[in-house]
């Protein structure tokens, strides 16, 4: 998977989608703890990512994600810090995007839309959409 994310980050995006919808401070409370998602601006070359879950006061998870502007984008994911996983814009809209990578075991789809100012994550793996996991955030600040 290394050599895709190599080989499409020589090629700069010649018109970036429009990200803007996803920057910001996104967070969810639950009985035990919370999660959120923060996300850099989107200025076309590169948007940065951060995710961590706490329950019980203590941290649950955390990850590291990218949005490399490339030909096509390419939203690169790193679970707990570990090897970078690339998955392509197969689908974009105003405050929605798809990525997908058919090769990655789980997930092989990772979607993200946005309805106000609520922020929902979608993955789901070979099994289909069905199957889905499903986290949603309200914004916390810009």
């Amino acid at each position: 998977m290394l050599s895709l994310i190599a080989a499409l980050t020589l090629q700069a995006a010649a018109t970036p989608p429009d990200f803007a919808w996803l920057e910001g401070h996104w967070r969810s409370e639950h009985q035990s703890g919370y999660s959120e998602e923060i996300w850099s601006g989107a200025d076309g070359t590169l948007m940065t990512g951060m995710n961590r879950g706490v329950r019980d006061g203590a941290p649950s998870s955390f990850e590291f994600m990218r949005i490399e502007f490339t030909d096509p984008p390419v939203y690169i994911a790193q679970p707990r810090g570990g090897e970078p996983v690339g998955f392509v814009l197969s689908e974009h809209g105003a405050s929605r995007a798809l990525f997908a990578n058919q090769e990655h075991d789980f997930p092989t789809h990772i979607a993200y839309a946005r309805t106000g100012n609520a922020l929902t994550a979608r993955i789901w793996g070979a099994d289909g959409e069905a199957e889905a996991l499903i986290f949603t955030w309200q914004r916390k600040s810009h």
